[in-house]
């Protein structure tokens, strides 16, 4: 057994107005008009013995394997960590930046001036800014390691987050959004709709650390749902970190700790805060953060406390998962489309840009063979947290808890590079956005893969026990 240390640290990343919101695909400039919230990097690092391990979560929509590099190589040089005991990751909110070109691929030949940067995902100003935050809450929180105790439990939360992929009469996937007047519209019920394809994860985690005089220094929060409370309604153009800031807001004010929770947002690729069988559904971030907290500040209440853990273990795993086949007549189309328009304006034709996207598949396929999926597993004490790239299934991180033999799995999504979508192989029969024939840049991951890494995922968390 050892004496666990941990340390917190959260920077300011909130961006100036007018830079450009993601979230979506990138058809049109979409700058930001106000701040709803403001949104952080926030960093936790943990120690036992000699080893030391840091998380930095952003509050933003997405972030590129350069950027998490560069964040990675300061942070590993100024405070002698490894890389590999280093995570990055982003809640996925879309009501933020990106950082790093994300959107379209860099071998796509296409000429953008400076103004229309946006078109590729992210702004290289702000991509500046971003990283810097993200290296200073992590010095912050290496710097600050001290002795602590660890709590951890678990309880559910049903009723919050819903999953999107519902089924229509003609066996194909609708993702719904909550229409105005839908008593008006379905008087007697969605009867558009047949049936879920799939759970929601309801589980709500709570990991909190202490001193030996019963102050929190910080704690690891995990839950489950796309960040899409503001996107999807009249405040489109608004700058926040929906339910996972507002939430971490709310609980370090509540429970009196003294940095900002990180929160662990885990795979959401098929799940969103909208009720797909309720009439007028309402999206609010507030309401659905305040639920969370107070299930989260009961768990706190009714924690128990451990002085000394099992010495931290951690391993990087990669992957190798290949592309989808993309058809000769899409690519042809695609190419065809391309060529016709190439002029980049604020506002950009959707067949066009869904064509670039389709190239953008192809030519990253053809030039990596193989996407590289880095998994990163790391123990701590009871915990094992699992970081994972692009928006995996929920049903990824189910499989994982159910096959494995530790008591708690927090499992992270956007981690460490781009990726787009992990669908589970029985998806594809129903199409939808998540595996469209379109073969876009975040829906190029050909079926089988999903399950191909919970297999090799299980196996390394169970090999740990």
């Amino acid at each position: 057994m050892a004496q666990l240390y941990s340390g917190f640290g959260y920077e300011d990343i909130t961006p100036k107005l007018g830079i450009h919101l993601s979230g979506k695909e990138v058809t049109h400039k979409r700058p930001a008009l106000s701040v709803k919230d403001r949104l952080y990097a926030k960093a936790s690092a943990f120690q036992t013995n000699d080893t030391k391990v840091c998380f930095v979560g952003l509050d933003l929509a997405s972030i590129t394997e350069d950027k998490v590099a560069l964040i990675k190589e300061a942070v590993s040089k100024e405070n002698s960590v490894p890389k590999d005991a280093i995570s990055v990751f982003v809640i996925q909110s879309h009501s933020a930046p990106g950082c790093g070109h994300f959107m379209l691929d860099k071998d796509l030949p296409l000429d953008l001036p400076e103004d229309k940067e946006f078109v590729r995902g992210s702004e290289k100003e702000y991509d500046e800014m971003a990283v810097k935050g993200a290296i200073k809450a992590c010095n912050t929180a290496l710097k600050n390691l001290s002795p602590v105790s660890m709590g951890i439990k678990n309880g559910m939360a049903p009723g919050i987050a819903f999953n999107r992929r519902v089924i229509g009469r003609d066996g194909k996937c609708i993702m719904p959004f909550p229409p105005n007047n839908t008593s008006i519209s379905h008087p007697v019920g969605p009867t558009q709709f047949l049936y879920d394809e799939g759970p929601a994860d309801n589980e709500l985690g709570v990991a909190i650390f202490r001193d030996k005089n019963m102050n929190f220094k910080g704690a690891l929060n995990s839950f489950t749902c796309h960040p899409v409370h503001l996107f999807c309604s009249f405040q489109y153009n608004c700058i926040s970190p929906d339910w996972c800031g507002v939430w971490a807001k709310m609980m370090m004010k509540d429970n009196e700790i003294e940095s900002l929770p990180l929160v662990l947002n885990g795979c959401c690729g098929n799940i969103n805060p909208i009720d797909p069988w309720t009439v007028n559904y309402t999206l609010d971030e507030y309401r659905t953060s305040s639920k969370l907290n107070e299930l989260s500040t009961k768990l706190v209440n009714s924690m128990e406390y451990d002085d000394e853990i099992n010495p931290i273990e951690y391993k990087e795993i990669h992957i190798p998962l290949p592309y989808r086949e993309i058809p000769k007549e899409r690519l042809e189309e695609a190419q065809k489309i391309f060529n016709s328009n190439t002029k980049i304006e604020n506002h950009l034709d959707e067949n066009w840009f869904f064509a670039a996207s389709t190239l953008s598949s192809y030519y990253e396929a053809l030039r990596e063979k193989e996407f590289d999926y880095l998994v990163q597993i790391f123990k701590i004490g009871k915990l094992v947290v699992v970081f994972m790239p692009g928006e995996p299934f929920v049903e990824t991180q189910l499989y994982i808890k159910e096959r494995t033999k530790a008591p708690y799995v927090y499992v992270c999504h956007c981690s460490n590079k781009y990726l787009g979508y992990l669908a589970k192989e029985s998806a594809f029969a129903h199409g939808g956005h998540e595996c469209n024939l379109l073969y876009t840049y975040w829906a190029k991951m050909k079926k089988g893969n999903m399950e191909k890494v919970v297999d090799r995922v299980v196996d390394e968390i169970n090999k740990l026990y």
